[in-house]
Protein backbone atom coordinates (compact mmCIF):
# COMPACT_ATOMS: atom_id res chain seq x y z
CA UNK A 1 0.00 0.00 0.00
CA UNK A 2 1.06 3.56 -0.64
CA UNK A 3 0.23 6.61 1.46
CA UNK A 4 -0.02 10.34 1.06
CA UNK A 5 -0.68 13.17 3.50
CA UNK A 6 -3.21 15.85 2.65
CA UNK A 7 -1.85 19.26 3.57
CA UNK A 8 -5.34 20.55 4.33
CA UNK A 9 -6.24 18.20 7.16
CA UNK A 10 -3.09 16.16 7.83
CA UNK A 11 -4.82 12.87 7.10
CA UNK A 12 -3.29 9.68 5.77
CA UNK A 13 -5.13 7.74 3.08
CA UNK A 14 -4.40 4.96 0.61
CA UNK A 15 -3.40 5.77 -2.93
CA UNK A 16 -5.52 4.11 -5.56
CA UNK A 17 -3.16 4.31 -8.55
CA UNK A 18 0.23 5.74 -9.41
CA UNK A 19 1.58 6.87 -12.77
CA UNK A 20 5.03 8.44 -12.90
CA UNK A 21 6.71 10.84 -15.30
CA UNK A 22 10.10 12.51 -15.40
CA UNK A 23 8.95 15.63 -13.56
CA UNK A 24 6.12 14.64 -11.26
CA UNK A 25 3.85 11.89 -10.09
CA UNK A 26 0.12 12.00 -10.73
CA UNK A 27 -2.01 10.03 -8.36
CA UNK A 28 -5.65 8.96 -8.59
CA UNK A 29 -7.19 9.14 -5.12
CA UNK A 30 -10.31 7.09 -4.57
CA UNK A 31 -12.89 7.95 -1.94
CA UNK A 32 -16.39 6.69 -1.17
CA UNK A 33 -17.84 9.67 -2.96
CA UNK A 34 -15.73 9.36 -6.12
CA UNK A 35 -12.21 10.10 -7.24
CA UNK A 36 -9.94 13.04 -7.83
CA UNK A 37 -6.50 13.60 -9.32
CA UNK A 38 -3.68 15.27 -7.43
CA UNK A 39 -0.19 16.09 -8.64
CA UNK A 40 2.75 15.76 -6.25
CA UNK A 41 6.24 17.06 -6.92
CA UNK A 42 7.63 15.12 -3.97
CA UNK A 43 6.08 12.67 -1.55
CA UNK A 44 7.09 9.86 0.77
CA UNK A 45 6.21 6.30 -0.21
CA UNK A 46 6.02 3.56 2.39
CA UNK A 47 5.77 -0.08 1.38
CA UNK A 48 5.59 -3.37 3.23
CA UNK A 49 7.70 -6.19 1.80
CA UNK A 50 5.94 -9.43 0.92
CA UNK A 51 5.60 -11.64 3.98
CA UNK A 52 6.38 -8.79 6.39
CA UNK A 53 3.96 -7.21 8.87
CA UNK A 54 5.53 -3.77 9.23
CA UNK A 55 6.68 -0.92 7.05
CA UNK A 56 9.04 1.59 8.61
CA UNK A 57 11.28 4.58 8.00
CA UNK A 58 14.72 5.22 9.47
CA UNK A 59 15.19 8.28 11.65
CA UNK A 60 18.26 10.51 11.91
CA UNK A 61 19.16 9.00 15.30
CA UNK A 62 19.31 5.46 13.85
CA UNK A 63 15.97 4.42 15.24
CA UNK A 64 12.90 3.55 13.21
CA UNK A 65 9.31 4.74 13.07
CA UNK A 66 6.72 2.15 12.14
CA UNK A 67 4.60 3.58 9.35
CA UNK A 68 2.47 0.63 8.29
CA UNK A 69 0.99 -2.56 9.73
CA UNK A 70 -0.07 -5.31 7.35
CA UNK A 71 -0.69 -8.12 9.82
CA UNK A 72 -3.90 -10.00 10.53
CA UNK A 73 -4.55 -8.51 13.96
CA UNK A 74 -5.28 -10.65 17.01
CA UNK A 75 -2.80 -10.33 19.87
CA UNK A 76 0.13 -8.26 18.59
CA UNK A 77 3.51 -7.75 20.22
CA UNK A 78 5.33 -5.01 18.33
CA UNK A 79 9.02 -5.95 17.86
CA UNK A 80 11.77 -4.05 19.63
CA UNK A 81 13.78 -3.79 16.42
CA UNK A 82 13.16 -3.62 12.70
CA UNK A 83 15.95 -3.74 10.15
CA UNK A 84 18.41 -4.12 13.01
CA UNK A 85 17.44 -0.75 14.51
CA UNK A 86 15.36 0.00 17.62
CA UNK A 87 11.73 1.02 17.21
CA UNK A 88 11.20 4.47 18.75
CA UNK A 89 7.81 5.53 17.42
CA UNK A 90 4.50 4.33 16.05
CA UNK A 91 3.49 6.66 13.25
CA UNK A 92 0.10 8.13 12.53
CA UNK A 93 -2.73 5.84 11.42
CA UNK A 94 -0.56 2.69 11.59
CA UNK A 95 -3.28 0.49 13.13
CA UNK A 96 -6.17 2.69 12.02
CA UNK A 97 -9.38 0.67 11.52
CA UNK A 98 -7.62 -2.60 12.33
CA UNK A 99 -10.81 -4.09 13.73
CA UNK A 100 -9.27 -7.55 14.17
CA UNK A 101 -6.67 -6.27 16.65
CA UNK A 102 -7.55 -7.56 20.13
CA UNK A 103 -4.48 -6.65 22.17
CA UNK A 104 -1.22 -4.84 21.60
CA UNK A 105 2.05 -4.60 23.52
CA UNK A 106 4.50 -1.89 22.57
CA UNK A 107 8.26 -2.28 23.21
CA UNK A 108 10.07 -0.23 25.85
CA UNK A 109 11.87 1.93 23.30
CA UNK A 110 8.72 3.50 21.91
CA UNK A 111 8.46 7.14 23.02
CA UNK A 112 5.78 8.41 20.64
CA UNK A 113 2.36 7.33 19.38
CA UNK A 114 1.27 9.23 16.28
CA UNK A 115 -2.10 10.76 15.56
CA UNK A 116 -4.92 8.23 15.31
CA UNK A 117 -2.43 5.38 15.67
CA UNK A 118 -5.12 2.98 16.95
CA UNK A 119 -8.23 4.82 15.82
CA UNK A 120 -11.34 2.66 15.40
CA UNK A 121 -9.65 -0.55 16.51
CA UNK A 122 -13.06 -1.71 17.70
CA UNK A 123 -11.88 -5.16 18.84
CA UNK A 124 -9.01 -3.85 20.97
CA UNK A 125 -9.54 -4.79 24.62
CA UNK A 126 -6.03 -4.35 26.02
CA UNK A 127 -3.09 -2.08 25.24
CA UNK A 128 0.21 -2.24 27.12
CA UNK A 129 2.10 1.04 26.74
CA UNK A 130 5.85 1.33 27.50
CA UNK A 131 7.11 3.26 30.51
CA UNK A 132 9.18 5.53 28.25
CA UNK A 133 6.20 6.80 26.26
CA UNK A 134 6.04 10.61 26.31
CA UNK A 135 3.81 11.55 23.36
CA UNK A 136 0.23 10.43 22.83
CA UNK A 137 -1.01 11.78 19.50
CA UNK A 138 -4.38 13.29 18.69
CA UNK A 139 -7.07 10.62 18.59
CA UNK A 140 -4.55 7.91 19.44
CA UNK A 141 -7.21 5.51 20.76
CA UNK A 142 -10.37 7.21 19.54
CA UNK A 143 -13.17 4.85 18.66
CA UNK A 144 -11.62 1.86 20.46
CA UNK A 145 -15.05 0.82 21.67
CA UNK A 146 -13.96 -2.43 23.38
CA UNK A 147 -11.09 -0.95 25.41
CA UNK A 148 -12.05 -1.19 29.09
CA UNK A 149 -9.03 0.25 30.86
CA UNK A 150 -5.63 1.74 30.12
CA UNK A 151 -2.58 2.64 32.18
CA UNK A 152 -1.03 5.81 30.81
CA UNK A 153 2.75 5.95 31.44
CA UNK A 154 4.11 8.59 33.82
CA UNK A 155 6.17 10.31 31.11
CA UNK A 156 3.10 11.50 29.23
CA UNK A 157 2.49 15.19 29.97
CA UNK A 158 -0.37 15.93 27.57
CA UNK A 159 -3.52 13.98 26.81
CA UNK A 160 -4.07 15.19 23.28
CA UNK A 161 -7.38 16.14 21.71
CA UNK A 162 -9.74 13.20 21.19
CA UNK A 163 -7.20 10.80 22.69
CA UNK A 164 -9.94 8.46 23.98
CA UNK A 165 -12.96 9.85 22.20
CA UNK A 166 -15.82 7.33 22.01
CA UNK A 167 -13.99 4.62 23.94
CA UNK A 168 -17.45 3.56 24.99
CA UNK A 169 -16.36 0.59 27.17
CA UNK A 170 -13.64 2.45 29.09
CA UNK A 171 -14.54 2.19 32.78
CA UNK A 172 -11.57 3.85 34.44
CA UNK A 173 -8.32 5.50 33.48
CA UNK A 174 -5.31 6.42 35.57
CA UNK A 175 -4.09 9.85 34.50
CA UNK A 176 -0.42 10.17 35.58
CA UNK A 177 0.73 12.95 37.87
CA UNK A 178 2.92 14.49 35.18
CA UNK A 179 0.00 15.39 32.94
CA UNK A 180 -0.48 19.16 32.70
CA UNK A 181 -3.03 19.35 29.91
CA UNK A 182 -6.14 17.37 28.94
CA UNK A 183 -7.18 18.11 25.38
CA UNK A 184 -10.56 18.87 23.87
CA UNK A 185 -12.87 15.85 23.58
CA UNK A 186 -10.20 13.70 25.27
CA UNK A 187 -12.81 11.46 26.93
CA UNK A 188 -15.87 12.56 25.00
CA UNK A 189 -18.64 9.95 24.86
CA UNK A 190 -16.90 7.48 27.18
CA UNK A 191 -20.27 6.32 28.44
CA UNK A 192 -18.98 3.65 30.87
CA UNK A 193 -16.32 5.84 32.48
CA UNK A 194 -16.90 5.97 36.24
CA UNK A 195 -13.56 7.26 37.48
CA UNK A 196 -10.99 9.69 36.09
CA UNK A 197 -9.06 11.39 38.90
CA UNK A 198 -7.43 14.55 37.58
CA UNK A 199 -3.88 15.13 38.91
CA UNK A 200 -3.13 18.31 40.84
CA UNK A 201 -0.61 19.44 38.22
CA UNK A 202 -3.20 19.81 35.45
CA UNK A 203 -3.53 23.45 34.36
CA UNK A 204 -5.66 23.12 31.24
CA UNK A 205 -8.76 21.08 30.35
CA UNK A 206 -10.07 21.36 26.80
CA UNK A 207 -13.62 21.86 25.61
CA UNK A 208 -15.97 18.90 26.05
CA UNK A 209 -13.16 16.81 27.55
CA UNK A 210 -15.57 14.76 29.69
CA UNK A 211 -18.81 15.47 27.84
CA UNK A 212 -21.33 12.62 27.41
CA UNK A 213 -19.65 10.54 30.12
CA UNK A 214 -23.02 9.60 31.55
CA UNK A 215 -21.71 7.38 34.37
CA UNK A 216 -19.10 9.83 35.60
CA UNK A 217 -20.88 11.25 38.63
CA UNK A 218 -18.17 13.57 39.99
CA UNK A 219 -14.96 15.25 38.88
CA UNK A 220 -12.64 17.30 41.07
CA UNK A 221 -10.99 20.17 39.18
CA UNK A 222 -7.52 21.04 40.56
CA UNK A 223 -7.04 24.58 41.81
CA UNK A 224 -4.26 25.16 39.27
CA UNK A 225 -6.58 24.81 36.26
CA UNK A 226 -6.71 28.16 34.48
CA UNK A 227 -8.44 27.23 31.24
Amino acid sequence: RFFYRLATNDTWASLGAINTSDTHTRVALFFKGGAMNVTFNRFLVTTVAAGEQYGFTTNADDTVTITEYAGAGGSVVVPEQLGGLPVSAIGGYVFDNCTGLTSVTLPDGVASLGDNAFRNCTGLTNAVLPSGLTTLGTGAFSGCSSLTRLAIPNGVTTLSDQAFLCCSSLTNVAIPDGVASIGAYAFYCCGELTSAPIPSGVTSIGDWAFSSCSKLTSVTIPVGVTS
